[in-house]
């Protein structure tokens, strides 16, 4: 069964994105995009826009990598492809200037390496002459030297987006490059065929740590500091084969915590690009990004050899504190999934402050104000992951059709309002066949339904009546009236 997700079911997204970003934000929801689905991408793009510019020390552990990989469950009518369009354009123009920066100067290079090799064939030649003028032959030596090291460094395009690869071709790309990010609107076969069979791999380069590796026929490659972004986005009707495979490797792995998770509607959203607000905003923001990537592409690690690192305040660091000690408590009780992921919403929000602050271009350290920015929208996608994503994969089929049921009566409350919310049990029973239910999985919804008190029995004997709390939410007439003109 597809997972069905209706807007007023869920918990707003946080509208709290610093800045640009917020503006960003803000013009894609006005223009009917989910901020569901624009909140989490650009938070993924920040981190690829600005993990290789500098990274951040908080209390007593190592410097880390500021920003969060994000995974997005969609219907295929979100609109994702136009707002990854959008939002990607600066990172795909930076990456032509710099591949045709890189071709330029692979020219200049190789016409400098003739031209070395003619004059070194010269040298070579006077000395030859000068075997009994040692003089003259020391300063030949000298300037053979000079010559040898002023060999030109061969240049690297740093090409920071992709859309899949397999392990090795990333570490082969991160070996030219310590900075790069997948993205992908159309992620099944990666997160089967590449994280689902390596995700051990993926922490380590997700968590930027020293990563070593010797392949026959490849050698030898150590990456001392790698820098890898994801932003993958998968279609709602393979939810339960995405939690399957969840489950059997990421969850197990940790890989789990090291992702924001979202998941969208299933409507179809009503989508304007017409909005000349939005092409402002995107030319502010494409203007900001090529910004940093220059930065990075200028003195970053690759050139650089190290990355600056930034801090935080005394009164920051209290906050966090407080905020670890919540989160300590909340994680009693909790099953095993739910714990470890509770376990690093911390760090989750330290990164994600840490790449509000870059992108900002913010100077010196974290804000205060962006860590209780960072904590809003990392609480957001704790809540989701808690929902969705730490269920037992035994017990999540029984969940689905709750959800699903809990849906159709929603419907049917707006559609037979005379009936007072009281429903006959083996009329609804009826219906859900055409609903996708058998009669063992409408009595496990409906059975879990009342352990939930979504829904209460109010009479027995010839027939149950049900009763459907009046806390789910009231439908917006739009919406009823194009459900309602559906099943006329």
């Amino acid at each position: 069964m597809n997972l069905h997700i209706h807007p007023t079911l869920m918990s707003a997204y946080p509208a709290v994105l610093p800045g640009l970003l917020g503006e960003v934000l803000q013009a894609f929801t006005r223009c009917g995009y989910y901020p569901e689905m624009t909140g989490p991408v650009l938070l993924g793009l920040a981190k690829l826009a600005t993990q290789d510019l500098a990274d951040f020390v908080y209390g007593q552990y190592s410097p880390q990598s500021p920003g969060m990989s994000v995974k997005i469950l969609s219907p295929s009518t979100s609109g994702k492809s136009n707002l990854f369009e959008k939002l990607l354009a600066p990172f795909t123009q930076s990456d032509v200037e710099q591949a045709l920066l890189a071709k330029e100067a692979a020219k200049k290079r190789e016409t400098h390496l003739r031209a070395q090799k003619s004059t070194i064939k010269a040298i070579e030649a006077s000395m030859a002459k000068s075997i009994d003028n040692p003089e003259k032959r020391q300063e030949l030596q000298q300037l053979l030297m000079q010559t040898l090291e002023d060999e030109p460094k061969q240049v690297v395009s740093p090409g920071v987006v992709c859309s899949d690869t397999t392990i090795e071709g990333l570490v082969r790309k991160l070996h030219q490059w310590p900075s790069a990010g997948i993205i992908s609107d159309e992620a099944k076969i990666f997160l089967k065929d590449r994280v689902g069979k390596n995700p051990a791999e993926y922490i380590k380069l997700m968590d930027g740590t020293p990563y070593r590796v010797n392949r026959a026929g490849a050698g030898e490659i150590f990456l001392p500091a790698p820098r890898l972004a994801l932003v993958l986005m998968t279609q709602n009707k393979r939810y339960l084969e995405f939690r399957y495979l969840h489950e059997k490797t990421a969850s197990e792995s940790g890989l789990d915590s090291r992702f924001l998770f979202s998941v969208l509607p299933d409507e179809t959203p009503s989508v304007s690009n017409d909005d000349e607000l939005l092409r402002a905003v995107l030319v502010k923001y494409g203007l900001r990004v090529r910004a940093l990537l220059q930065k990075s592409a200028v003195s970053g690690y690759a050139i650089r050899g190290e990355r600056p690192t930034i801090g935080m305040s005394a009164e920051t660091e209290q906050f966090l504190g407080q905020l670890r000690a919540d989160i300590q408590r909340q994680r009693t009780g909790q099953p095993s999934a739910a714990s470890v992921y509770l376990a690093r919403h911390v760090e989750r929000t330290i990164k994600v402050a840490a790449s509000f602050a870059l992108f900002e271009e913010a100077e010196g350290e974290i804000s205060l104000d962006h860590v209780q920015r960072a904590e809003k929208v990392c609480r957001y996608h704790l809540d989701v992951y808690l929902q969705h994503f730490s269920i037992p994969l035994k017990d999540y089929q029984d969940f689905a059709d709750a959800r699903e049921l809990e849906r159709q009566l929603h419907i049917q409350c707006y559609l037979d309002r005379d009936r007072q919310r009281v429903f006959k049990k083996v009329l609804i029973r009826n219906l859900s066949q055409n609903w996708g239910f058998d009669k063992k999985r409408f009595e496990r919804a409906f059975a879990l339904l009342c352990e939930e008190r979504k829904i209460q029995i109010v009479a027995q004997g010839n027939g149950d009546f049900f009763y459907v709390s009046p806390h789910l939410p009231q439908l917006p007439v739009s919406v009823a009236a194009g459900w309602q003109w559906q099943m006329l």
